[in-house]
């Protein structure tokens, strides 16, 4: 006895319906069975509707993406300028030696851990901002939707990202964080002045990087209002096409009407002789 139910999972590449931005398709499935004795039963999904975004609505989401990228740098920054004025004011209380002059023993290993993880959550800020902005550009690429001046400057925007923040810094500290916890505070000391130098290059990219995607983003608007006009234009034009077709119709209509009124004048003459 064969089942009654099946399912079946798959992917379909709508790429064949090369669909521009604001088209839409509709599409259905259909099933047959293989009824040999009343005949092959048919079964008719509910209609989809398959729709590639505008333009604007491309746009529209992009800046929506990087107005999120930019709030979470701009919080990051402002986190590095604070952690910044308490690497200067701990580095100037070290000896030449390394050894701290005024604060106790506990209250610098607190003081030093406490900018440790305020690193850290800067690290974690400029890495989601990455991602995101690496996801959207991903998006952005697979529907071929900006032009290549934009798509090029979002790519470089990404570079930047990636590059506010040296490879080799991550992994610094995590060896600093290890040392606090096996109570190895000197080593730390060792590397605050490195660690000071570090944190105030990734602020200088950091901010290198917000003042590039402020510009971006004006330069994004831009070429969305002029999308929009451009589809405004497209929508217009449509229109006008459509109302010259219904005024063409009309017309011919009425001249159809006019030839039929002849011929029955010309008919009831002809009766009436």
């Amino acid at each position: 006895r064969q089942p009654r139910e099946a399912r079946y999972e798959g992917s379909w590449d709508a790429s064949v319906l090369a669909l521009l931005p604001g088209e839409a398709a509709t599409f259905r499935f259909e099933l047959y069975d293989d009824n040999a004795i009343s005949g092959r039963g048919r079964a008719v999904s509910p209609s989809f509707e398959l729709r590639f975004p505008s333009l604007a609505e491309l746009y529209e989401h992009l800046d929506v993406t990087q107005g999120g990228v930019q709030n979470t740098l701009e919080k990051a920054a402002e986190k590095a300028r604070e952690l910044q004025k308490s690497l200067d004011r701990m580095s100037r209380q070290v000896a030449p030696r390394g050894v701290p002059q005024q604060s106790p023993a506990h209250e610098r290993s607190e003081e030093l851990k406490n900018a440790l993880e305020r690193q850290q959550d800067i690290s974690q800020q400029i890495d989601q901002a990455t991602e995101k902005l690496k996801q959207s550009i991903e998006q952005a690429a697979e529907r071929d939707a900006f032009n290549q001046q934009i798509t090029a400057k979002l790519k470089e925007m990404a570079e930047l990202l990636q590059e506010i923040q040296s490879p080799e810094f991550p992994e610094a500290l995590k060896r600093m964080r290890e040392a606090l916890e096996r109570l190895d505070r000197r080593r730390v000391e060792q590397q605050l002045p490195q660690w000071r130098e570090q944190n105030r290059d990734m602020l200088e990219n950091l901010e290198r990087t917000l003042a590039l995607l402020k510009q971006l983003r004006q330069e994004e608007k831009l070429e969305s209002l002029a999308n929009r006009a451009q589809e405004l234009a497209r929508k217009q034009e449509a229109l006008n096409r459509e109302h010259e077709a219904e005024n063409e119709q009309k017309e011919a209509q009425k001249g159809e009407e006019k030839g039929e009124k002849g011929e029955k004048g010309e008919q009831g003459e002809k009766g009436e002789q």
